[in-house]
């Protein structure tokens, strides 16, 4: 008979093996809607979720958690939201605020950054048109680009540049669970996470790795992918959509929700 010791760490396995994809029993059950699609692919031997969303169907906004203690996860926000698609948001700091500059509904919600870390501006116009600048650019027009901006996040690095160009050293050889934020050849966004789980710490890459799958894997080049923005990663990595919730191993500072336009 299997010692007290084993059967406890059988258990313990069960459980986090039924936590790393929720289903949303209780989350929205909005359908899939042709202008939003979330689907699992397998590249380089790596699971990874693809999200694709139109930006003049829907609008991107931000929820904030301003105390961590009592931090709602993505998925909560998601239900509380009736969200279409929601994920983890940008990078923040020990004390709980967000490191960059942050806009949701034209609001103004956290100033720019001058990180090194954070060289890249991920806007979107009240028309639904999406942008992504670097810092020097951003800075030196903001002033006449924000009035204009309906939501905006600042990130880094910049994975992808305009051009479709891989914009990332590969000197950075930490590998990670990662989530990025981008636009294909329609200028549709893009959300595509390699997410780590309890139980699969090895579904990780490097940033230059991350990027060149994003830029040049025959898996995705029908997407055009460019203007990609590196998010926070690792276990900030979270997506909840309208059938699943792969959702992140730590509690995150922000949340970036999807709503239908015609519906807000």
């Amino acid at each position: 008979m299997p010692s007290r010791k084993i059967l406890y760490i059988l258990l313990g396995t069960l459980i986090l093996a039924g936590c790393l994809t929720a289903p949303l029993a209780d989350l929205p059950t909005t359908p899939q809607n042709p202008s939003s699609t979330v689907e699992k692919i397998s590249l380089e031997g790596k699971n990874f979720l693809l999200a694709r969303l139109d930006p003049t169907v829907f609008q991107l906004r931000i929820v904030e958690n301003t105390d961590q203690t009592n931090a709602k996860s993505i998925g909560e926000i998601h239900r509380e939201t009736s969200s279409i698609i929601s994920f983890n948001g940008s990078f923040f700091g020990q004390d709980f605020r967000p490191l960059g500059l942050l806009v949701s509904e034209g609001r103004l919600l956290a100033p720019l950054s001058k990180s090194e870390l954070m060289n890249g501006i991920f806007t979107i116009n009240h028309k639904g048109q999406a942008q992504l600048f670097d810092f020097q650019n951003f800075q030196q027009k903001q002033e006449q680009l924000l009035p204009e901006i309906d939501f905006a996040i600042q990130s880094g690095p910049i994975l992808i540049d305009h051009q479709g160009e891989i914009a990332v050293s590969k000197k950075n050889q930490l590998s990670a669970g990662r989530t990025a934020l981008g636009l294909d050849r329609n200028n549709d966004l893009v959300i595509l996470i390699l997410r780590q789980s309890l139980l699969d710490r090895e579904n990780a890459l490097t940033l230059y790795e991350f990027a060149q799958i994003a830029a040049e894997h025959r898996g995705l080049e029908h997407l055009g992918l460019h203007s990609l923005i590196n998010l926070d990663g690792g276990n900030s990595s979270g997506l909840a959509s309208p059938q699943d919730y792969y959702p992140e191993l730590e509690k995150v500072q922000h949340v970036i929700i999807a709503v239908n336009k015609n519906q807000s």
